[in-house]
């Protein structure tokens, strides 16, 4: 009762990518991106808010949007899905710079989950070297739902030699680096690489 009268908002937790915002409502977001606009990037005429961004819990930023996952959840309220359920977010998300672009918003989901996959693997392996024929297992619980069956040493490689993800985005790039992405892996003798042992418990 303590935290209800102090207004807790009990629900405003991370929702998985795509998946529906578990009672976050758009005038929320609206109003965090709005903050987002005049305290973090005033300038640039495109909006960009890094997929691990939270709102603080702060002032200026509302009192209803302190702990959003704003940047997890922007690929759901830029997806066609979300805008189409909601027709007079577009024209507000473009007032602030930041354009709803289906093929963007698909792009940032991709991303989201290749990111996702990376914490989990470097929490589990140490590193982010992941050899090349490394798919996330199907089964078991050890591995979030959503990034289960991902051939993410693939997408890994795919990073690395062709910019996939971080080519026109060098937000992303600056937050895989703070991941510790290996952009030039290391290589044995015979020029191959092998992976990494499980982490020591």
């Amino acid at each position: 009762k303590v935290l209800d009268d102090m207004g807790f908002l009990w629900r405003l937790r991370s929702p998985s990518p795509g998946k529906k915002l578990d009672g976050i409502e758009f005038s929320q977001v609206y109003d965090a991106l709005k903050m987002y606009r005049t305290e973090v990037q005033p300038t640039g005429s495109v909006l960009e808010v890094p997929t691990n961004f939270v709102v603080p819990d702060c002032e200026p930023w509302p009192d209803s949007t302190r702990g959003l996952p704003l940047g997890k959840i922007m690929p759901t309220v830029r997806s066609k899905v979300y805008l189409k359920k909601h027709p007079e977010a577009e024209a507000k998300l473009n007032s602030l710079g930041f354009t709803p672009d289906v093929k963007t918003a698909a792009n940032d989901l991709r991303y989201r989950r290749v990111y996702d996959a990376l914490v989990k693997y470097k929490e589990l392996y140490g590193d982010l070297i992941v050899p090349q024929p490394f798919t996330v297992p199907e089964e078991g619980e050890e591995w979030p739902e959503e990034v289960r069956g991902l051939r993410l040493g693939a997408r890994v490689n795919a990073i690395r030699s062709q910019g996939t993800f971080v080519k026109s985005n060098p937000m992303r790039k600056e937050q895989l680096d703070k991941l510790g992405f290996v952009w030039e892996p290391p290589v044995n003798a015979d020029g191959k690489r092998r992976g990494r042992k499980r982490k020591e418990q």
